[in-house]
């Protein structure tokens, strides 16, 4: 990141700290253990390193023993000061925690994935604990640390790193006009939890039983209780009559989606069966054609009946007769469980709360030698 001057006053100090302790020992934790978020590295990526560190830093500050996180240390400088690898191995990272005297630190690397996207490896290093580590991978347009989405992607780093429940999400509607107060607040258990803004507001909430309010001035618009699963995203809509619609969706994906997408993925393979075994049947029908062209019989599989050929021939062609039966059986089969599988998983997928925007595009294709099903799909 190229800011040695911004942080070499600090990081020295730190090393100067650190150099006596290793003769005598590490030196003892701070009370309850100091935590500290270093900013992430980056050589391609700067500007998300830094919004994203900051967004990490928001999330775990309050956490139990991370009564440190908010104060800004960068890995790029630690590293350079304890001359560690560009991936610092473990005995560089526990030269860093003893010269932050902590017990735990997030650090990590962001790199560019693609043109428009980047991916974040965030390891957090804790005394006497093996490494964990969590990698995502999000857009490179989030570069402000208060972005509800950034915020939420720091969150589940946070929450899978530390061993917590990964949050859900509930986004509360209420009518504009729902009371005097043109934006109404929302209280989660009882407590204030935000404004709805033009009649929404998007909560961030631990997984559990939660209960809902919306109040306009001193008048409440409604009240709901719910549960929320870890990273499920839930709905909840007051309408002028204080009455609420819950509804909910998987940040996950939807499990009518992950059945309707399973059946069309079963009956794409059945779709490519029956074309290859309609292909063999084919080629088998073509040779039978020979066969009796050649051997000039009337039953290949009855050697009593009149025929032209040797018992070898006739034999090979009475197993062509019969693989080109067992061809046409499997074409007609995969062929209709196909159908079956590709209706119903499109039936499933476009019939979901977003049909309006659904599209499936089926394809079949088939050349000499191989075939199947392109399949196109827009959700």
């Amino acid at each position: 990141m190229h800011r040695w001057g911004a942080w070499l006053l600090p990081v020295a100090a730190l090393v100067a700290a650190a150099r006596p302790a290793a003769a005598e020992g590490p030196p003892a934790s701070a009370p309850g253990g100091a935590g500290y978020v270093l900013t992430l590295d980056s050589r391609d990526s700067e500007r998300q390193a830094l919004s994203l560190s900051a967004a990490i830093r928001l999330r775990a500050q309050g956490l139990p023993g991370w009564d440190s996180a908010t104060r800004e240390v960068s890995l790029e400088m630690m590293s350079a000061a304890f001359r560690c690898p560009p991936r610092p191995d473990p005995a560089c990272l526990d030269r860093i925690g003893d010269a932050l005297k902590a017990d735990r630190f997030m650090w990590g690397l962001v790199r560019r994935s693609s043109s428009r996207q980047v991916t974040a490896e965030v390891h957090l290093w804790e005394r006497g604990h093996p490494d964990a580590v969590v990698a995502e991978a999000y857009g490179d347009h989030l570069v402000d640390p208060n972005d509800f989405v950034l915020r939420r992607l720091a969150g589940r780093i946070v929450d899978r790193l530390t061993g917590r429940p990964v949050a859900g999400v509930i986004t509360v509607r209420a009518p504009a006009e729902a009371g005097t107060k043109p934006d109404p607040d929302v209280a989660i258990d009882g407590a204030p939890a935000g404004t709805l803004v033009q009649g929404q507001a998007v909560i961030e909430v631990r997984p559990g039983r939660h209960a809902i309010e919306v109040n306009a001035g001193t008048r409440s618009v409604g009240r709901q209780e719910m549960d929320v699963e870890p990273g499920v995203d839930r709905v909840v809509s007051f309408g002028g009559g204080g009455d609420a619609a819950v509804e909910g969706r998987s940040s996950r994906g939807s499990t009518r989606a992950i059945i309707g997408w399973g059946m069309i993925g079963l009956g794409a393979v059945a779709a490519v069966v029956g074309t290859v075994e309609a292909l063999r049947f084919v080629s088998l029908r073509s040779e039978n054609t020979d066969d009796h062209e050649r051997l000039r019989a009337d039953d290949f599989c009855d050697p009593s009946r009149p025929h032209g050929g040797t018992a070898a021939e006739l034999s090979a062609a009475c197993d062509r007769l019969h693989d080109a039966s067992h061809a046409r059986t499997i074409e007609i089969v995969s062929y209709g469980a196909g159908a079956v599988l590709l209706g119903g998983g499109a039936a499933l997928l476009l019939t979901g709360p977003r049909r309006e925007k659904a599209q499936i595009e089926l394809t079949p294709f088939a050349t000499a030698h191989t075939g199947g099903v392109r399949i196109h799909g827009t959700f």
